[in-house]
């Protein structure tokens, strides 16, 4: 039988043991989103601390086809080598065919850059920009 000092330092290496598996789980990967069906998804939690996404993307309507465009800046001491696409959704959230592929786009330190395309066809309403490392 357990006297109160053991039963508490059990209680304490429990405690210790669950904070340590805790620790351990994956954190998210980073979301931002603007608006219904207009976003962007960054893969890696260490990769989306070295980006900053504007607030405001560009999506331009006027043609058949919608361009769209996310300026971004590299927050890191060092060149960044991204790949990133597109996935293009119908109005009722459907992805629409064909997939972009993937593109590389390179930061130097502090860098301002946009990450754009063009949709498909006319049935692109909405978009999820992904942003991944090129070469992990």
């Amino acid at each position: 039988m357990m006297n109160g000092r053991q039963l508490c330092w059990c209680a304490l290496l429990v405690g210790i043991a669950g904070l340590m598996t805790g620790c351990q789980s994956k954190p998210v990967p980073q979301w931002v989103e603007y608006s219904p069906g207009e976003s962007v998804y960054v893969t890696t939690p260490d990769l989306a601390e070295l980006l900053r996404f504007s607030s405001s993307p560009m999506a331009d309507r006027s043609s058949a086809n919608m361009d769209v465009a996310v300026p971004a800046q590299s927050l890191a001491g060092e060149r960044l080598i991204l790949d990133y696409h597109f996935v293009w959704y119908d109005e009722r959230g459907i992805e629409v065919p064909p997939a972009m592929g993937w593109r590389e786009m390179i930061f130097e330190p502090g860098q301002m850059r946009q990450f754009s395309a063009t949709a498909p066809n006319a049935r692109a309403t909405g978009w999820r920009l992904e942003v991944r490392w090129a070469n992990r």
